[in-house]
């Protein structure tokens, strides 16, 4: 079984010479090579199966049965490629990727087991994906590893007294605390995880689809061991408890990679931690897919064509204001233009655009990267946040000269973002000259489709859509829905989606704004050019049956409106 054999078989039976050059490899570099060169077919699969002697085995449809991983950890079963499927009488079925691997786990598992083993082959990419599916499923959330330690009696008070977990002998049970905490947050999707001491408890809460809900409350006594542990991890001084600090950490999930950022803060009862989780797998989102309607994406490039001007994205924390961005600067990331970006921090890194981030320990603000990337010949500039005048005095000089801008601000809607700009000292000449269209949005829960239940729709509901929706956008019939709690959601919503109010530019907007009007006169001058305001975006999610109108009103604040 020797990679040159594996290579030379491959190669003659493939009818490719080339694949000479792997000769030396073992048999699971060989089949990455095959992997990398688009070449790893299920024709290639069935080679290799053949030239091991084994039958080819299939990934099963659910996890692997506990008894037959308890002798393995996952990392162990990862690293030797080797995985047991099933147990008839006493034979197990067991999968390989690689003898050279597998092999010497596989006769310590049999012998562990006191079973006779039947071996079959799996490529690589399948028999990881079983072995993450097994150990995700394994139902060990952080209420059990708490459950685990109070009925353990582990000796809470020596281990709040440790000084450096590094150095310490039995810090593996809040090792197993804060990776079960991690781990079960990027199940249930959360976005944020809080952690909060107080005078008797330890509170820890996730944030899910915005809604914050307490997950477990151990002992108080737990805080100094796992606040000091997570400051380790994000790279903090754990020696100092009085200042706030900032750090971040990188882990891997099932084997999705998972950046952490890190907020430590002190309070009366102690340092309260809020880790903001970013799945790197969900990856960077179009136009299309971040819940624009097809009209709006077509505006959206129309603004994005402009070869100089500033587009804004407003909207509170948390409202999805840097994937848009993202999503804007992706549809036109090529090789013929420069695009380059100030963050803080940087979420996504974007192949093809160059990405700097603001660092305030050295001075290195927006306002300042953004005078040193245009000594860069940007094309278009992305800055991550307008937070004071003189990063909206650049912004608008750059426009000016050439450049297209891409921003964020904190405003309640699009039209107050006009006079914002006013308010902070830019000459409402320049404001209406450089502005292309600015963006407003809210991310609102989504119904499950699975349990979401139909409710009947009174006079006076139908009377508000009559009234707040234009003629052009009253729907003839739609169903409205009421959020239906289940297994998979729990609050009967699951998943996000964006509503975006969008705002363009026009003579019209443009001499409301050198005249100085109020944001009630540019948001009626904006809905007569055909601006439909969040609330009417709601309406018009709800109405599709994607929410609920309960969710439209707590999201867009429109607490009571008038049918």
């Amino acid at each position: 079984m020797a990679g040159r054999s594996y290579a030379h078989y491959l190669a003659t039976e493939l009818g490719k010479p080339e694949l000479e050059k792997l000769a030396g490899l073992d048999f699971a570099t060989v089949n990455l090579r095959l992997r990398e060169r688009k070449l790893f077919d299920d024709g290639t699969k069935a080679l290799a199966a053949k030239w091991l002697g084994l039958p080819t085995g299939k990934a099963p449809a659910n996890p692997v049965d506990d008894a037959l991983t308890a002798q393995l950890n996952m990392g162990l079963a990862k690293t030797a490629l080797f995985m047991p499927l099933s147990l008839r009488g006493d034979v197990i079925t067991a999968a390989i990727a690689s003898p050279e691997r597998a092999l010497p786990v596989a006769d310590d598992y049999a012998r562990m087991m006191g079973k006779e083993l039947r071996l079959v082959y799996m490529d690589e990419e399948a028999l990881i994906g079983v072995i993450h599916k097994t150990w995700e499923a394994k139902n060990t959330t952080a209420e059990d590893v708490v459950g685990d330690m109070e009925s353990a009696d582990e000796d809470l008070n020596h281990m709040a007294a440790a000084e450096d977990l590094l150095d310490a002998q039995d810090d593996a049970p809040i090792i197993r605390l804060i990776n079960s905490i991690i781990t079960q947050g990027v199940k249930e999707r959360a976005s944020d995880i809080h952690i909060e001491p107080f005078e008797k408890r330890l509170n820890v809460r996730f944030r899910v689809d915005g809604v914050m809900h307490s997950v477990i409350t151990p002992s108080i006594k737990l805080h100094p061991a796992v606040t000091a542990r997570l400051k380790v991890m994000a790279g903090m001084d754990i020696a100092e408890k009085r200042m706030p600090q900032d750090g971040r950490f990188k882990i891997r999930v099932g084997g999705h990679e998972v950046d952490v950022r890190a907020s430590a803060l002190p309070t009366a009862h102690g340092e309260r931690v809020v880790l903001r989780l970013l799945q790197q797998q969900s990856g960077i989102l179009g136009l299309n897919d971040i819940g624009m309607r097809p009209e709006q994406v077509e505006l959206m490039h129309r603004w994005l064509e402009h070869k100089d001007g500033i587009l804004l994205v407003s909207g509170p924390t948390g409202a999805g204001k840097t994937s848009t961005l993202y999503a804007a600067i992706t549809g036109i990331n090529t090789p013929e233009i420069n695009i380059m970006t100030i963050e803080d921090p940087i979420e996504y890194q974007v192949d093809g655009v160059n990405q700097m981030q603001v660092n305030s320990s050295i001075k290195l603000t927006f306002a300042e990267g953004l005078r040193s990337i245009l000594r860069q010949n940007p094309n278009v500039i992305v800055v991550g946040e307008t937070r004071d005048l003189e990063t909206a005095q650049i912004s608008v000089q750059s426009s000016l000269t050439g450049h297209l801008v891409l921003s964020t601000i904190h405003t309640n809607d699009a039209p107050s973002t006009v006079t914002r700009l006013v308010d902070m000292g830019i000459e409402p000449f320049l404001v209406g000259s450089t502005l292309r269209g600015v963006i407003a949005q809210r991310l609102l829960r989504t119904l499950h489709q699975g349990s979401k239940q139909p409710k009947a729709m009174d006079a006076e509901t139908r009377s508000l859509f009559q009234k707040h929706l234009p003629k052009a956008y009253w729907p003839k019939e739609f169903t409205l829905y009421d959020a239906v709690p289940c297994d998979e959601a729990p609050t009967g919503y699951l998943g996000r989606k964006g509503i975006y109010e969008m705002l363009s530019v026009t003579p019209n907007i443009r001499r409301q704004i050198h005249d100085g009007a109020s944001d009630d006169n540019v948001r009626a001058a904006a809905q007569k050019d055909g601006m439909l305001t969040l609330f009417q975006e709601g309406l018009l999610m709800a109405a599709r049956g994607e929410t609920t109108l309960e969710e439209v009103f707590r999201v867009t604040m429109m607490d009571h409106v008038d049918a």
